[in-house]
This record gives structure tokens, sequence and C-alpha cells, in this order.
């Protein structure tokens, strides 16, 4: 058997390193491709709550479950109790949390409706 020639080296060496090359450039596209964002660089921002839905439980009122479900602030007048924010979310002064039942915008307060089994509540960001 004979010995490669000088150029059938520099083929052999040229080919060697172009596939290394192509492996390594395929392993950093896939390794940052797998990155996550950095803690210090991700957003500390929570994402603002514009609809909760929860299910009601016989004997509870709607205000008592959504309590149970999300961060409520409430405030009282002379009407009773109203909700004036969910998890943050106080609607910028332009926006107000209805609730739902089954569909239909509720036509007495949370804190008045007693749901049942069954019952599907949502509350929604609406101006």
């Amino acid at each position: 058997m004979s010995r490669p020639t000088r150029s059938v080296k520099i083929k052999i060496v040229t080919l060697v390193l172009i596939v290394f090359a192509l492996a390594f450039g395929v392993a950093l596209d896939a390794a940052a491709h797998n990155q996550t964002q950095s803690p210090a660089l991700a957003s500390t921002k929570p994402a603002l709550t514009t609809r909760l839905t929860y299910h009601g439980q016989n004997g509870k009122t709607a205000l008592a479950l959504l309590k149970e479900h999300a961060k409520v602030q409430t405030k009282t007048s002379s009407i009773g109790v109203y909700v004036t924010a969910i998890n943050g979310n106080n609607g910028g002064g332009k926006k107000y949390w209805i609730y739902y039942v089954n569909g239909k915008e509720s036509q007495v307060g949370a804190a008045a409706y007693v749901t049942h089994n069954g019952d599907v509540i949502q509350w929604r960001l609406q101006q």
C-alpha cells in the first residue's frame, strides 16, 4: 500500500477541520436555543390578571370564593361591598371588576350571591 501524497493529506485535514467546525457550530447553536433567560434579565413584573374563573360551592358567596382563589381588595359603600382589585390589578381607574354567573352578568353584589355546586363564576375586568 502506498503512502498518501501531500495533497491528499491536506484534503483530509481540511475535510476533518470542516466537519469539526460544522459540528461545533451546530452545538453552539443548539446551546443558544436551549438557554433560559437569566433571572437578572427576566421581567420581575408579573402578568396582570384580567379574568378569573372558578366553580361555585353550595353555601359560599361569590366573594368568599374569590378570596380563596386570588388576592382581593374591596371597598364598602352604601350599596355594599365591591371588588376594587384582583391580584393587584385595579384597572387603572378606567376598568372595573364585574362578575358573571354561568355566563350572565350578576344582578347582585358578590358578597350577597350564594353560589351553588356547578355554578361557573367568572370575574372580568371591563370598562
